[in-house]
């Protein structure tokens, strides 16, 4: 259809194939990209801006996962005081109560 417009010097056929071939070379490359993204994260095309801004975004999302990383253990560590505590308290309990059942045997 496009080579018969360019032969016959029907452009305007020829510049709708033109168009039409174009826009399909488009699509195909937009559809590659989205696929190399979601599929194997593969990013090309990224202007200074978008990579700036993703290279803030991954700072940001570590700095997030070393906090809530820190978070977690420092949590941890007050459960296992927490248990000591308990343990400790119970001892103590078991003392007294000896202390006092010896107390009232004499």
């Amino acid at each position: 259809m496009g080579f018969y417009g360019l032969i016959y010097q029907n452009y305007g056929a020829f510049v709708g194939y033109c168009i039409a071939v174009l826009a399909g070379v488009v699509c195909a490359t937009c559809a590659l990209k989205v696929a190399l993204k979601r599929y194997f994260g593969i990013d090309f095309c990224m202007g200074e801006q978008h990579r700036r801004s993703a290279r803030v975004r991954d700072l940001n999302d570590a700095e997030v996962a070393a906090r809530v990383l820190a978070e977690t253990e420092e949590e941890e560590k007050r459960k296992e005081l927490a248990q000591k505590r308990a343990v400790r308290r119970a001892k103590m309990e078991e003392l007294l109560v000896g202390v006092s059942m010896t107390v009232r045997e004499e």
